[in-house]
């Protein structure tokens, strides 16, 4: 059912440590040429650690977990996003897209109990909208993971988005910080308990296993200090994108597009830095997993 690159299957074979990245930043998160240097800044951060990177994606109908160049390359030009729902009839009609990290985690839960996945906002709670909930937040109730990401994104409420990972049994932890991180801002509310260093994240996600199946949410705070004017670039960009966009589906790339604009590209240079350091933080995880070191 799932097409695993032979690098990724022979660490997994042999329970070496892998990172699994989501790929739907090639889909709809960056333009392309960005998307292609996250992408590699990603990989390159999870290979300096001496752990195998493996990016899930779709082509033709077809789970992939270790894309090679050519399939980004058909997943960047799809412009497709692909959730958990979208699996059933992605796989029936043999299309191509870009998974979220919902449907990152899911399918990389079946290909070993203990993932990790790092990406870099997740979808959350709609802001204007309480019943608007990211099927990501669905999914890191449901399937095991360690998942390194950096907050909700922008459009997200972060306090909504808290509250409903703490109902539903998924533990956030904050990594070096106090707070849950808003994507791109590290000022969200605070969170329960913080971590110094991947081995600490792995001890907490170890214990939280033995009772549950959900995933642990590790929190990154941004490594890039956000200028004042982001809140604002955001309002606008938002008000812009929803007199653009179609459909629900495109609100959020458009909405990227526009306030990379407003800020003149700094919000595009700080998504890759940001990708890139939860990627090496995920891998630290994945490392500090294999090793046993979870103290």
């Amino acid at each position: 059912m799932i097409r695993v690159a032979p690098e990724a299957r022979a660490a997994l074979d042999w329970a070496g440590p892998v990172v699994f990245l989501e790929s739907n930043l090639l889909s709809t998160g960056l333009p392309a040429e960005d998307a292609r240097r996250a992408l590699a800044g990603m990989t390159d951060a999870v290979r300096a650690a001496g752990v195998v990177p493996a990016v899930i994606g779709i082509v033709d109908g077809q789970v992939i977990a270790g894309i090679g160049d050519a399939e980004a390359e058909r997943i960047i030009r799809s412009r497709t996003k692909l959730g958990p729902a979208d699996l059933g009839p992605a796989l029936a009609g043999g299309l191509t897209g870009g998974t979220t990290a919902g449907l990152t985690l899911l399918l990389a839960s079946r290909l070993t109990p203990w993932p990790v996945v790092a990406t870099g906002g997740i979808g959350g709670v709609g802001t204007e909208d309480p019943a608007d909930v990211s099927a990501d937040l669905w999914a890191l109730s449901r399937y095991p993971g360690l998942v390194v990401c950096s907050g909700p994104k922008l459009l997200a409420d972060a306090r909504a988005t808290f509250e409903w990972l703490e109902t539903h049994g998924v533990p956030v932890v904050g990594y070096q910080t106090d707070r849950f991180p808003r994507f791109l801002l590290p000022d969200g509310p605070p969170v329960r308990f913080r971590v110094e260093a991947p081995g600490d994240a792995v001890a907490v996600w170890v214990a939280h296993r033995r009772f549950f199946d959900s995933s642990l949410l590790l929190a990154v705070p941004p490594p890039v200090p956000a200028p004042p004017e982001l809140e604002s670039w955001a309002r606008a960009a938002l008000e812009a994108a929803r007199r653009e966009a179609a459909t629900g589906a495109e609100l959020t790339p458009i909405f990227l597009r526009n306030l990379a604009g407003l800020s003149a590209g700094w919000t595009t240079g700080a998504n890759i830095e940001l990708l890139r350091m939860n990627a090496a933080v995920a891998a630290g995880c994945a490392r500090a997993l294999n090793q046993g070191k979870t103290r």
